[in-house]
């Protein structure tokens, strides 16, 4: 537990309840493993399909098609308590499917159509892009962001864009939260456990509490 309190941003006590949980989860697993098979129904939804996969890599370091203990702590770690560009990092990892350290022209389209399912279901205010073509809002990304002049996204093109972008910021509460309720990071604070509940129970009421949502 030290080892691990030493290379994330959680406690030695967050570590520990995090193991209970672990291997709760990875109980349900067929093959004995956390993959993606397991993974999938448990954060689907509220994380959009689309996502799940991109999200499992984000999580599964070294590409074994299976998390252990060590990668969902520093996953959770990396994308709830570390500081805002690694937490940035984190969400990049899972929009980068092919995992070639860019986004390139599809990545961004796939992204932007998820994103904008992830605001329609967390949000009820309208914003500029909810009017605009997926292409029109890539090509606007691409033309302020995309620095190398290749068509494509860096990390640090996304973590730039993703400091101003309210998609990426709402894309983030949402992973805040499934950390916290489903994969079971514990809250630092009474307040951001307060944030959480009310975020999820937020959205839940919208979609009317259907079946298949947890």
């Amino acid at each position: 537990y030290q080892t691990l309190a030493g290379v994330t941003h959680l406690e030695e006590s967050d570590i520990i309840d995090l193991e209970k949980r672990y291997w709760l989860l990875k109980a349900q697993s067929r093959t004995g493993r956390f993959d993606l098979e397991t993974f999938v129904p448990l954060v689907s939804p509220p994380i959009h399909p689309s996502l799940s996969e991109g999200l499992f890599n984000a999580f599964d370091e070294n590409c074994d098609n299976h998390i252990d203990f060590k990668e969902i702590s520093c996953g959770l770690s990396a994308c709830c308590r570390g500081p805002l560009a690694e937490r940035q990092k984190f969400c990049f990892k899972v929009f980068d499917i092919d995992r070639d350290g860019i986004l390139c022209h599809t990545e961004l389209e796939d992204m932007v159509i998820a994103l904008l399912e992830v605001w329609k279901d967390n949000r009820t205010d309208v914003i500029p892009e909810l009017h605009m073509s997926t292409s029109e809002i890539v090509d606007s990304i691409l033309k302020s962001h995309d620095t190398t002049e290749l068509g494509h996204l860096t990390l640090e093109d996304y973590q730039i864009w993703s400091v101003t972008s309210v998609l990426a910021h709402e894309f983030l509460n949402l992973l805040f939260q499934v950390c916290h309720i489903v994969l079971g990071l514990r809250p630092a604070t009474p307040e951001e456990e307060g944030q959480i509940i009310r975020g999820w129970l937020e959205r839940e009421s919208r979609h009317g509490f259907e079946p298949g949502h947890t």
